[in-house]
């Protein structure tokens, strides 16, 4: 009788087995955001940078050994919901922004949340005529 170790036996086999090295999770908070009655989406979406801030905020001061965290924010109106903005940032990028006040390069933003979530579209005002 032949004994296999049971290391070989996949290589019999033909198949491979390849190890990928462990990757932590990051943890994720998810908000969700209702839309107020009367709300332009740009207002809208300054209460969620708003959300957004205050919520990193919190977290980074409860817990400083968290190394990372993802922040998504997801709009509600009409029955509708979709992502409006994420913000994936660690614990050196979350000092940097302390300095600088710039969330930007950390965001992911959702363009067509706007639209998805049934907010009118925003055209700008027509100029003034010039007293013709």
């Amino acid at each position: 009788m032949i004994k296999l170790r049971p290391n070989i036996l996949p290589l019999l086999l033909g198949l491979s087995l390849t190890l990928l090295p462990a990757q932590a999770q990051i943890p994720q908070t998810t908000l969700t955001l209702a839309a107020q009655t009367g709300e332009t989406y740009s207002e809208f979406r300054e209460r969620a940078w708003r959300l957004a801030r205050q919520t990193l905020e919190r977290r980074f001061q409860e817990d400083p050994d968290l190394s990372q965290l993802r922040l998504v924010v997801v709009g509600y109106r009409q029955g509708a919901t979709a992502p409006a903005l994420a913000v994936t940032l660690s614990q050196s990028q979350w000092r940097h922004y302390q300095k600088t006040g710039d969330l930007t390069p950390y965001l992911t933003d959702y363009p067509d949340s706007a639209a998805l979530l049934n907010f009118p579209l925003q055209f700008p005002a027509p100029p003034e005529p010039n007293g013709v």
